[in-house]
């Protein structure tokens, strides 16, 4: 059995090089995450929380709201990156940011 090269994201090229950065890499909606996202014509912009669950384990913050990760929003944000888009009703959204 034999081990390939490594390879890593970016800049590195040594596990050292990225243990050592401050690089957070790529960020990835998934459960948990704090999400921005603004309507293509910059009228709207919402902050949630991708959640699974109902119970008081979930704590707010100023300005989230939370969505269900398998509700209709959530299948079109999840795995998204910061940039992607997506269309949700009648409006196209961008991924500012995510947490």
């Amino acid at each position: 059995w034999k081990l390939g090269k490594l390879s890593f994201y970016g800049k590195f090229k040594t596990f050292k090089e990225w243990k050592d950065s401050i690089d957070e890499g790529i960020k990835v909606v998934d459960l948990n995450s704090k999400v921005i996202f603004k309507s293509e014509d910059g009228k709207i912009e919402q902050k949630k929380i991708l959640t699974d669950t109902k119970d008081g384990e979930v704590v707010f913050e100023k300005g989230y709201s939370l969505t269900f990760f398998n509700s209709p929003l959530g299948k079109q944000i999840r795995y998204k990156t910061e940039g992607e888009s997506f269309i949700f009703g009648d409006n196209k959204y961008f991924i500012t940011q995510i947490s």
